[in-house]
């Protein structure tokens, strides 16, 4: 029987090698449905995640991916930032 911490290893080791269906591992079939629901929001996520860094590589006209990760990484803590400003000085 498979545990839930065996489960969640899994989905975790999926995550840094996302490159099997990972519904489709021997021992999980129990949790095929789980398995494919997961394996579908992180790709749902991933293609968000790549569309938004296009974009942004776009607007500000840089084409280095490296680059173009880290400004996303700062614009997002300046927003995060920001919101909390916004809550403690309204």
């Amino acid at each position: 029987m498979i545990t839930r911490s065996a489960l969640e290893k899994l989905k975790l080791d999926w995550l840094e090698e996302p490159n099997w269906p990972i519904e489709d591992t021997e021992g999980f079939e129990a949790y095929r449905d789980e398995l494919r629901a997961f394996r579908k929001e992180n790709e749902t996520r991933t293609d968000e995640h790549n569309d938004m860094l296009k974009h942004l590589s776009n607007e500000i006209g840089v084409i280095n991916p490296k680059l173009v990760l880290y400004l996303a990484k700062l614009q997002y803590r300046i927003q995060k930032l920001e919101k909390k400003v916004e809550t403690r000085c309204p």
